[in-house]
Order: C-alpha cells, then sequence, then structure tokens
C-alpha cells in the first residue's frame, strides 16, 4: 500500500506543477467591478442597455483616439493671404499667363564709313612747259664705271627764272643713271645715259623729267653721253713708228749722196725707209682695233644744259 501511495501523490504534485506552469503563460483575465453604482441605476439596469452603452462607449473611445490621430497628423494651417487667395468663386477665371523669349532680336544698324578727307595747305603750283632748257652744275664727280640705277645731284647755280616764279639759286636735282659701261675696243669711248628725275622745292621732292642735252662744250645727242672715240688718233700714233723710219732714212740717203763715194748706197737706205712706212701705214688701221677709246667723265662742277621732256606742275 505505501508505494502505491507514493506513487499517487507523485504524480498529483506532478500535475500541480505542470498546471502552475501553464498558468503563468496565460494571460490573466480580470474584471474590474464598480462598487459606487447607486441603487437607483441598480433597478433601472437592464442587460440590453448595458450592452448599448458598452458600444457606444467603445465607439466613441475609437471616434477620439481617430479625431486625435488625424489631428496630430494634419498639416499646419495656411497664412491669411494665402487663404484668401485660394478662394476663388466658381465664375472667377484664373488668366494663363503667356511666356514670351527674353532674347530680343538686334537689327544690325549700318554706318556709312566716314571718308577721311586730305586738308592740303594752300599752296601756289605753276606749271612749266615742254621743251623748257636751263642750266645746272654737277655736284659730284660722274664717270663711266658708276653702276646702273646710281643717284646722281646737281644744283641751280643761279636763278631759275620763269613766267610764272623764279627757282631759287642752290635748289637741288636729283637724278639716276640709267645706262653706262666702260671704254671698250675698236677705240670705242665710254657711255653715261643720265636722267634728272625729280627737283626738291618747298620742302618737297617733285616729279621732274629732264634729260642733258649738253656738257660743257660738247653736245650730247640722243641722251647718250660719250668718252671720246679715238679710231684715227690711234692709227696715227701706230703709224708713227713708219714715218719716223722714212724720215731717218730720208736723211741717211741724202748724207751719203753728199759724201760722192757712197752715192751707189743712198737708193737703198731710201727704199728701206719707204717700205718701212708703207707697212706701217697699212697695218696701224689693224692694230688700232685693240685699243680703247676715251672715259666719260662729268667732272665735279661742270655745268650742265638740261631740257624739259613733259610739263611740269611745280609747287612752290
Amino acid at each position: 500500500m505505501i508505494p502505491k501511495f507514493f506513487k499517487t501523490f507523485a504524480l498529483k504534485v506532478t500535475f500541480l506543477i505542470f498546471v502552475c506552469l501553464f498558468m503563468q503563460n496565460i494571460n490573466t483575465l480580470a474584471i474590474d467591478i464598480d462598487a459606487t453604482v447607486d441603487d437607483n441605476s441598480r433597478s433601472n439596469y437592464s442587460s440590453a442597455q448595458t450592452q448599448n452603452n458598452t458600444n457606444y462607449s467603445v465607439i466613441k473611445n475609437a471616434s477620439d483616439v481617430s479625431t486625435k490621430n488625424e489631428e496630430e497628423n494634419a498639416l499646419p494651417a495656411l497664412p491669411k493671404i494665402l487663404q484668401k487667395q485660394t478662394q476663388i468663386t466658381p465664375q472667377t477665371t484664373v488668366p494663363v499667363k503667356q511666356y514670351t523669349s527674353d532674347k530680343t532680336t538686334i537689327k544690325p544698324v549700318y554706318t556709312q564709313p566716314q571718308i577721311k578727307t586730305k586738308v592740303y595747305k594752300p599752296t601756289k603750283i605753276a606749271k612749266l612747259r615742254e621743251g623748257m632748257t636751263f642750266n645746272l652744275v654737277a655736284t659730284n664727280k660722274i664717270t663711266d664705271s658708276q653702276q646702273k640705277g646710281t643717284t646722281v645731284t646737281f644744283t641751280a647755280p643761279k636763278d631759275i627764272k620763269t613766267p610764272y616764279f623764279t627757282i631759287p639759286k642752290g635748289t637741288k636735282f636729283t637724278g639716276k643713271i640709267l645706262n653706262s659701261h666702260r671704254p671698250q675696243y675698236t677705240c670705242n669711248g665710254g657711255l653715261l645715259i643720265l636722267n634728272i628725275e625729280a627737283i626738291h622745292l618747298a620742302n618737297k621732292r617733285q616729279k621732274f623729267n629732264c634729260v642733258i642735252t649738253k656738257v660743257g662744250d660738247k653736245k650730247v645727242f640722243f641722251d647718250r653721253y660719250k668718252g671720246k672715240r679715238t679710231y684715227w688718233k690711234t692709227v696715227w700714233q701706230k703709224g708713227e713708228w713708219g714715218r719716223a723710219l722714212c724720215n731717218e732714212m730720208w736723211r741717211t740717203s741724202v748724207n751719203l749722196c753728199a759724201k760722192g763715194s757712197t752715192v751707189a748706197l743712198s737708193p737703198f737706205t731710201m727704199i728701206y725707209g719707204v717700205l718701212g712706212w708703207s707697212c706701217n701705214t697699212v697695218a696701224s688701221p689693224f692694230i688700232a682695233i685693240f685699243n680703247k677709246g676715251g672715259n666719260a667723265v662729268i667732272p665735279a662742277g661742270t655745268s650742265v644744259t638740261v631740257k624739259l621732256l613733259e610739263d611740269v606742275n611745280i609747287q612752290y
């Protein structure tokens, strides 16, 4: 009997422990009984009214909670100005704003370019006629050894009077050598072709087209100033030996005839002199071909005569 008793007691204790552990994990339902209900309410109490009141209180509490949540989540109130602007009557129409481009097209304005006009100071102008001649003086020595394009200068030795004005003494004239060459064979002289192309007057270099027609006492033909051509002079010089030989043999023949005894030898000396003179005279023109003529030189201070080739307007 004792073992069975303990066995039954152990099962009960185990069951109680299991029930206690199970009850700890279950939510406890508690009912709060309001003891302050008065007798009048207790007499008029009914189960249906109690149920209605309970439902009403639950709905009211839920409404209060939803209202409170809406108030918490609601946006702040708009300012008064915005409220007035948002109150639009049904009859009012909102104007549609039309946007236009801010870029304005600028039309190019054409301005006529200003033409600068040169203002000339009042000057006097005179016209010199074609063919006018006057004298100048070479400032520097001009020779045929100077190259083509070399600038040459002349000055007026005295006042040059014209029908309209007077070119003062010492006025400068400039020109160029158009062509030149040194003396050549066949006794041909040197060559100079000059042209005076400017006059320096009134502090200006003015066009002035002239040619030289005379250098000193020597005339210049076709604008060509040439050195002396010495061909015939050279021929005469080269025949000097024959003439001298002939004269010497003539004197020798005369002396032989005077002595009497040597008269027979005199013809031989005479013939020798004549043959030498003849041969030298014939050969001298050919010998002169290999000689050169004279130089074309205009010394400084030489007077030259110039001639205008065209009409010229001179400012003075």
